[in-house]
């Protein structure tokens, strides 16, 4: 049986902790638009460190997709973030084959940035960039079949 690990946005991060912390144990991993390079990240951090001192929370900068959406994010969420994406640099590089799916038109976190980010911890890991497609990629018809396609021929061995 082949065991495949599933994460998005933030899912994806925690997906990618899963792999440094059981390498043995995973045999594929899928990240959707895995969450390495938000977009405004300087200054949504910049705001959070000044701001945790009086508030726990703060309104989220920029447009908001998809169902999962809040009006306020935690600052301790966000100086997390920051401290966990420093130490990327650092951490070993993965071999467990990895699919990335991306939308192009992603508001949340940027395409570029994302596969620049993985590609230093995963240089193996196939990219599939979804035209016209944002953050969300599982919650429209049309997006979820190219999500989905992309998923099952990269765990059937068809992809590249």
């Amino acid at each position: 049986m082949t065991l495949v690990l599933l994460g998005h946005s933030t899912g994806g991060a925690a997906a990618l902790e899963t792999l440094w912390d059981y390498p043995a144990g995973i045999d594929r991993a899928v990240l959707l638009a895995p969450l390495l390079a938000p977009r405004r990240f300087a200054l949504t951090s910049t705001f959070a460190r000044i701001s945790s001192a009086f508030f726990p929370s703060g309104p989220i900068p920029g447009p908001r997709q998809g169902y999962l959406c809040f009006d306020r994010m935690p600052f301790e969420w966000v100086k997390s973030l920051s401290r966990w994406r420093s130490g990327l640099p650092r951490r070993p590089i993965l071999d467990t084959p990895i699919l990335v799916v991306q939308g192009a038109k992603d508001r949340n976190v940027d395409p570029v940035g994302n596969v620049r980010a993985l590609s230093a911890v995963a240089p193996r890991a196939e990219v599939r960039i979804l035209a016209g497609r944002g953050h969300v990629l599982l919650d429209r018809a049309a997006a979820q079949e190219e999500t989905l396609a992309a998923i099952e021929g990269f765990i059937d061995g068809r992809g590249r």
